[in-house]
Parts: structure tokens; sequence; C-alpha cells
């Protein structure tokens, strides 16, 4: 019985290990939560194999599919990173023990794992601890070969390493100490316990980089996307005081014209004038709103339009959308347009209808465009079709910031039949 409860514990250290270095290379699929629940079943069923059956050829074996099965199901990992995965992780676990067995067999006794508990503990965590730092520098090879493919940097802090290396070290001398015959029992539970903390504090700590580099590499996104929206604020200011200045020019320009023309009795020169008049007409920019910076931004985009030929059409009523501030309200309306101009563009019909108008007291905006293709989406919620979503999907985390907090409402529909996309947000 005591066998069985050592074992359990030994496989629930493994599995915990074998979470971290994943959790250091790859986002969950899901949840956390799931991922884990996943893992302890898996494990679990191995943990049963091994026990029961005990035939070396297939625990190896079990190894490698329980780990592919684990990383496939559990992580955002493709086919063939699975595969790679679980044939890696399941080669250094193996080395980990030989690694351990050398180092430890020339100092002591190796058969007293078999009779004495305290130096069985020992040896377990020393070969786990290896079997986390090769497991974290095999995760940092593939990230940058990864990161090298995509033109991203990444690197991984020294003390990750570090920390596992010192760990090994200390457990080392732990067991030369151990091998002292002189030691009362008492004290060899004393140097298990704190050797069985360190390895807890170790991987506590490789587990909770994992959590950090992700939680940092959002934040870094998102400032990118403020920051972006921050100078897209300053080109609409920037556009509307040219815009500005175009208009009055143009203004002047066009009553000088006239006087010109009011003066003179040529037709060829009155014709001319005529053609160069309905000209500066192009330089008055269109009147969407009320409000000069929505006005700048839908002008913009006019203008993307007709120069991709999507067709780009509007219906602007008496909203003007007073309650957000201008950053917030560049912000929504340049990602809620960009997401459609790049639905319009790789569709069929390639096409955007921009409705803004009040509704029962709210201000509210429609966005209809072309879309030949479901959008993706996690539990009703909409998320990028872009390949690199490491670095994109962030433009409708803000929609959705920007909605809440103004306490509105954000709603979405595809028509299949139409192949249309639908975004109505009122605030």
């Amino acid at each position: 019985m005591i066998n069985f409860y050592v074992n359990s514990v030994t496989f629930l250290v493994e599995f915990l290990v074998t979470l971290t270095i994943l959790l250091n290379g790859y986002k969950v699929r899901k949840n956390l939560f799931k991922t884990v629940l996943w893992g302890l079943l898996c494990f679990s069923a191995f943990f049963c194999l091994y026990y029961f059956l005990s035939i070396t050829v297939v625990n190896l074996i079990a190894t490698f599919v329980f780990i592919f099965i684990f990383s496939f199901a559990g992580f955002k990992t493709t086919l063939k990173e699975s595969i790679i995965n679980s044939i890696s992780i399941s080669a250094i676990e193996l080395m980990s023990e030989f690694v351990c067995m050398a180092m430890f067999s020339s100092v002591g006794d190796m058969e007293l794992l078999n009779t004495d508990l305290n130096h069985f503990v020992v040896w377990t965590v020393a070969s786990k601890i290896i079997y986390l730092l090769l497991g974290l520098i095999l995760i940092h090879f593939f990230k940058r070969l990864k990161n090298r493919k995509e033109k991203q940097q990444s690197s991984s802090p020294v003390y990750l390493f570090l920390y596992p290396i010192c760990a090994s070290f200390a457990i080392f001398v732990y067991w030369i100490v151990l091998a002292n015959n002189e030691i009362n029992q008492m004290t060899k539970v004393y140097i298990s316990a704190s050797v069985a903390s360190l390895l807890v504090a170790v991987v506590a700590t490789c587990a909770f980089y994992a959590y950090t580099e992700e939680r940092n590499i959002e934040i870094k996104a998102l400032h990118n996307e403020l920051n972006k929206i921050q100078i897209e604020k300053e080109y609409y200011d920037l556009l509307e005081y040219q815009s500005e200045h175009i208009r009055r020019l143009a203004h002047d320009e066009k009553n000088h014209l006239l006087a010109i023309k009011g003066m003179s009795d040529s037709e060829k020169i009155n014709e001319y004038i005529d053609q160069i008049y309905d000209d500066l007409k192009k330089y008055s920019t269109s009147g969407f709103t009320d409000k000069k910076q929505l006005d700048v931004l839908l002008n913009r985009y006019k203008i993307q339009c007709d120069a991709e030929n999507i067709s780009f059409e509007t219906s602007i009523g008496a909203a003007d959308f007073s309650r957000i501030n201008d950053t917030d309200l560049v912000s929504l309306m340049s990602n809620v347009l960009d997401n459609a101009v790049e639905s319009a563009r790789n569709s069929t019909e390639k096409h955007i209808y921009l409705s803004i108008n009040k509704n029962m007291g709210s201000d509210a905006m429609v966005c209809v465009n072309s879309c030949d293709t479901a959008p993706n989406t996690v539990k009703g919620k909409l998320i990028t079709t872009k390949k690199d979503k490491k670095n994109h999907g962030y433009g409708i985390k803000i929609i959705e910031n920007i909605v809440d907090k103004y306490d509105g409402i954000c709603t979405w529909h595809f028509d299949e039949e139409e192949k249309q996309f639908t975004i109505t947000i009122a605030i």
C-alpha cells in the first residue's frame, strides 16, 4: 500500500512538471482548469497502466501516447508540434533519470532507493528537477525557432534556468549527506522535507513565470494598440486642420473664379473656369456627421474603399456619440471599420454599409459588410481569423472594452444566405 501511495505522488509530480514545461511554450486550448483536468485524466490512466502491468516497453509507449494526447488536447498545438513534443519530452524524461542515476551512484549506494524512503524522495526530486530543466531548455529552443520564422523576438530570463541548476546541485549535496550513516532518522526526514519543498518552489516559480509572460504579452499588445489609437487621433486632428485650410482656400478660389468669370465675355475662358471650379469641388470634404473628427475618419475609409473597389455607403442620422470622448470614438470606429474592410476585401460582393442614428435614446451604429465565410467564435465570442493570433485579435477586445466602459450593448449576426456580417453597437 505504501508503494502505491509513493508511486501515486511520483506520477503527480511528473504530471505537474510536464504541465509546467508545456505552459512555458504554449497557450492552453480552452482554459487552465480544463487542461489540468484533462492532464490528470491522462496521467491517471498512465499510472494505472504502469502500476498493474509494469512492462518497460509498454510504459515507454504509454509515456509517448499520453504526453501526445495531453499536448494536443490541452494546449494550442498542431499535430506535428504534439508529436515532436511527445517524442522530445519522453526522451528528456528518460534522460533525466539516467543523468540522476549516474550522478548519485558516484557518491552513494543506489540500492538504498529500494529500502530507504528518504533516499528515494531525494533521488526522485532531483530527477524531476533535472527533467524540468531539460524541458525548459527544449521549449526555449522550440520558441526561438518558431519566433525566428515569425520574425519575433523572445528570450527567457537567466533565473528560469539558473534556479533548477542550483536546486539540483543542492539536492546532490543532500544526497552526499544522506550517504553518511551517522545521521539519525529525524535528520533524514528533515532533509527529505526540505528537498520536497525545494521542488515545489522550483515548479511554482517556473509555472508563475509562464503565467506572467502570457499576461505581459497581452499587456504589451494592448499598449501598442493604445499607442496606435493615440497616433490615429493625432493624425485625424492634423487631417482636420489641413482639411479646414484646404476648404477655406478652395472657397476663396471659387469666389475669385466666379468674379473673373463675371468680368469675362470669352466663352472659352468661361468654360475653362467652369472646369477648374468643378475640380475645386473635389477638395471639399464630405460632411457625414456633425462631429468633425468622425467626418475625417469616415472620409479616410471612403477613400480606402474606393481604392480597393469596395462599395462604402453611409446613412447618418441624429446620433453624435457625445457621451464618448474623442479617443474612444476614434478607437471604436477604427476597429469596427478595419474589421469590415478586412472582411469585405476578401469577399465576393465587396460592400460596406454604415448606419449611425438615434435608437430609443441611445446612439446606435450598425455596420454591415460582405463576408463569404462565418466568423471564428469561441463560446459566442468573436476571435481573429488571422494566423498570428498572438499579435492580433486585440481590436475585438478593444471594441468590447469601450462598449462596456460606457455601459453599451454590442451584438453581431452572420447571415449565411446573404453572406453578410452585421455588428450593432448602442451606447
